[in-house]
């Protein structure tokens, strides 16, 4: 598996000691399709995060040389909840499809052809707005007035991801919509094959409980509210029944309780409402927008955020809670809360950021927390409230930052029952689970942390059963490595461009040129006033060789060689760079055409190649950069042995900064 996000500078070199152009640009890490029904969020209703019937992909073609991006679809706003996949689908007029859908901010469902090779129409799309008649999604700045934070940019539409019924072509989901002043949350269930709307929907979304000394109580209950209210968790399916969570909005806006309604999956009639805190204040359901689990006798779980807590009153912040789905409708039966819930509570460590995860062919269920706690949990008792936990099978720490991705599991050939966690801050650990418990110390982790910040990486598996070679764990998270722009960063004084075109012009280059792609016009203010030329790449998004084009493009035809030479490694030196010029010179002599430095047995960069190679660099796709025509060609390496470590020290994470600084 690789994370990675990397900043590169490309130069090009004429007549090896004459003109050098640069090009800075950063690198997007692709996701996967998925190969199998994918009918809820994180694939099941036990939240494995697994799929186990994947044939085609495994640990041997999924890397850089042969996986990565296709394309990209557009679509009319930002997309929060997970893509969802079905297989074999009717489309009328179309045909039989695999077809992915997706849902946005703007109150738009997308069904695309999963199969197709180009980006292409839509197979349909629905949308449930009508600007014109005053009925727009919920400007996010309407939540956000008493809120500096701005967790949500841009429209509030369909935010928590749908759930699709299989078994009756049905897809549900909640669609919030300001009309003329109004707010409303609605219920709908739409035709997977069509996008139409059944069984009578939409619905609008109300609610209300008892309460006596709710925080804001009126008239002897607490009403939902469908502004503050955010519908952030997945949806769930549940012994006929569609639940839907809610939370707060960014900041704890209030006034806000977690909710947990119930509607039957064939009237949308509301059978059940569950609120977290009737008698106080908020204790809201997000879990980073996992759905609640549901096991095989149709009880629910999911966790609850920062809040009140009082168990004689009804108020569960702060605690894993089980309700029953017997007599088709929801009610409490258990819950769990560490004993130290109020500290929690103070330092807005909330519980409730974790999915929860019901351990394959067990009574037992994970969750993690902010605090890096993972609590293991009897399901058939969850425990209530005792001091230091020691009521729960287990109580330990695995990580040393927020685990927002919920974790995922997969029962390997090798080591047995593992589960993935990549907590922001942290490394992405396996831990294993020996029937019981956890083996506290993990059983595999990566070589690099995850950046520090929210929200860390959100975890997937897919495996062909537990066929050993074919696990593959893809992350995708919103920061990277290093969790800002680290061409931005200082160094010496200078920001990491700043420094990097430098040491380029300091060595005698003529000329620099920078592609400019991910913010543009941060980078372009660093470089004023300095002798380089500026090439925007408005496709730098879609993968490193775009940018390699757009630079080739107006590099001189007498051109003799190539530098690939990496922003992110502020300890060269001019000397070095022109170490390298001159050993280019030296390699063409030895009918060598592509110079490597090494430094203690490991290759670094920055790498020539000669002007031979311009058509195959011209025709690089994906993130592979230029490593596929070395590895390749390894008969035209003249390695260069360098005197200090500078060619194979980089910065990617907050440590490699630290250790240079």
């Amino acid at each position: 598996m690789r994370i990675f996000s990397r900043t590169s500078l490309y130069r090009f070199i004429r007549k090896f000691a004459g003109t050098f152009y640069l090009l800075a640009f950063l690198l997007i890490p692709a996701e996967s399709r998925a190969q199998v029904s994918v009918w809820t969020n994180h694939n099941d209703n036990a939240r494995t995060g697994a799929n186990l019937n994947e044939t085609i992909l495994n640990s041997s073609n999924v890397n850089v040389n042969q996986f990565g991006k296709l394309f990209a679809y557009s679509v009319d706003a930002s997309v929060y909840s997970q893509p969802l996949y079905i297989p074999n689908v009717a489309i009328s007029g179309v045909g039989t499809r695999n077809v992915l859908y997706i849902a946005t901010m703007n109150d738009s469902v997308y069904a695309f052809d999963a199969d197709a090779t180009t980006a292409s129409q839509p197979l349909w799309m629905v949308n449930f707005t009508n600007p014109g008649a005053g009925i727009t999604p919920i400007p996010s700045d309407d939540v956000e007035i008493a809120n500096t934070s701005h967790n949500i940019a841009g429209p509030i539409g369909i935010e928590g991801t749908p759930v699709i019924d299989q078994s009756t072509k049905t897809m549900y989901f909640v669609a919030r919509t300001k009309e003329n002043g109004a707010y409303f949350a609605r219920l709908h269930a739409i035709d997977i094959t069509s996008g139409t709307e059944k069984f009578g929907g939409p619905v609008a979304i109300q609610a209300s409980v008892p309460s006596s000394t709710g925080y804001d109580v009126s008239n002897g209950k607490v009403t939902f509210g469908t502004l503050m209210q955010n519908q952030r968790p997945g949806l769930a399916l549940a012994n006929g029944m569609v639940l839907i969570g809610w939370a707060s909005h960014g900041g704890d806006a209030p006034p806000f309780h977690g909710w947990l309604m119930a509607y039957d999956a064939q009237t949308l009639q509301q059978v059940g409402v569950f609120n977290s805190t009737p008698n106080g204040g908020e204790g809201g359901i997000w879990m980073s927008g996992q759905p609640p689990a549901v096991d095989a006798a149709g009880n629910v779980y999911f966790s609850t955020g920062n809040g009140d807590w009082d168990s004689t009153r009804g108020n569960f912040a702060q605690s894993v809670i089980q309700l029953s789905t017997a007599n088709k409708t929801i009610s409490l039966s258990n819950y769990f809360t560490p004993y130290n819930w109020a500290s929690i509570n103070v330092n807005d460590q909330d519980l409730g950021v974790t999915g929860n995860l019901l351990i394959p062919n067990t009574n037992l269920l994970l969750v993690g927390s902010k605090t890096g706690d993972f609590y293991l949990l009897n399901t058939a008792n969850l425990g209530g409230i005792q001091t230091n936990n020691s009521q729960i099978p287990q109580d330990f720490v695995a990580a040393t930052g927020h685990t927002h991705g919920a974790p995922v599991y997969w029962n390997s050939p090798n080591l047995g029952p593992l589960v993935y966690i990549w907590p922001e801050g942290d490394l992405l650990k396996a831990l294993h689970f020996n029937g019981t418990k956890f083996d506290t110390t993990p059983a595999m982790q990566s070589t690099f942390k995850d950046a520090i910040g929210m929200p860390g990486a959100m975890l997937s598996l897919s495996a062909n059963g537990s066929q050993n070679g074919t696990a593959i764990v893809p992350a995708a998270g919103l920061s990277s490595r290093m969790g800002q722009n680290k061409l931005l960063m200082r160094f010496g004084g200078k920001s990491l461009i700043e420094r990097a075109v430098d040491t380029l012009i300091a060595s005698g280059v003529e000329e620099v040129v920078v592609v400019l792609g991910h913010e543009a016009n941060l980078i372009r203010r660093q470089l004023e006033g300095k002798q380089v030329r500026l090439v925007e790449n408005p496709d730098y998004r879609e993968g490193l060789a775009t940018s390699v084009r757009a630079g080739i493009k107006i590099v001189s035809p007498d051109t003799d060689g190539i530098m690939i030479y990496l922003a992110d490694q502020p300890l060269l030196e001019p000397a070095e760079i022109n170490l390298l010029v001159h050993a280019f010179a030296r390699a063409k002599d030895a009918a060598k055409r592509i110079v490597v430095p090494f430094f203690g047995g490991q290759r670094g960069n920055p790498v020539i190649l000669d002007q031979s190679f311009r058509e195959m660099v011209s025709d690089i796709t994906g993130d592979v950069g230029c490593r596929r025509i070395i590895k390749t060609h390894p008969d035209q390496v003249f390695a260069i042995r360098m005197e200090t470590d500078h060619v194979v020290r980089d910065i990617d994470t907050p440590e490699d900064f630290g250790s240079i600084t």
